[in-house]
Order: structure tokens, then sequence, then C-alpha cells
């Protein structure tokens, strides 16, 4: 679980942001559910208590192959839960 706080916040663009060794290293990633191979980042808002798991779906690289970016997208059963979180993102920066 990691903090909202660790993030940058784009109210216009509903986006999260951060460079991943912002948030502490090792593999951020953990499954989505125990029936799933999916992979994503559950986020904690300190203010509110709230919870969010946000889904990898996807990632950018530059024209050499190097990962550039990952793009999470919050889980559909959380955004039914919090419709604030529809068109939201979190985009993570490879430094």
């Amino acid at each position: 679980m990691i903090s909202t706080e660790l993030f940058h916040w784009d109210k216009v663009a509903k986006t999260f942001s951060a460079e991943i060794s912002d948030l502490g290293g090792g593999d951020l990633f953990e499954k989505v559910s125990p029936d799933s191979n999916d992979k994503g980042i559950l986020l904690y808002n300190p203010r509110t208590g709230n919870e969010v798991m946000f889904v990898l779906g996807g990632e950018d690289r530059n024209s050499e192959g190097e990962l550039r970016c990952w793009l999470l997208l919050p889980k559909s059963q959380d955004v039914n839960k919090f419709p604030g979180l529809k068109d939201c993102k979190m985009i993570l920066f490879n430094d």
C-alpha cells in the first residue's frame, strides 16, 4: 500500500504521477486479487482512509526499447465505489 502523499496529483488531468524511485523501491506491484494474474498498486489516502487498487494497464518504451513509464487505471469495482475515479489514471516514471 502506497500513500497518495507520495504522488503529484493533477486535478485537471485526473492523474497521479510519481517517479518509481520515490516510492521506496522494490517490487511495488502486487496481485490485484488472489484469483488473478493482473498486477497493480494499492493506493491509500491518509486524509480519507480510502484505498483504491490501480491495475497495470500498459507501459511506454522509447525507440531503444527502454521502459519510460507504466500506466495504471483504477479497478472497475473501485470506480463503482468511488465514482470520482472515473477517467482517473496513474503514471509511474521509470527513472
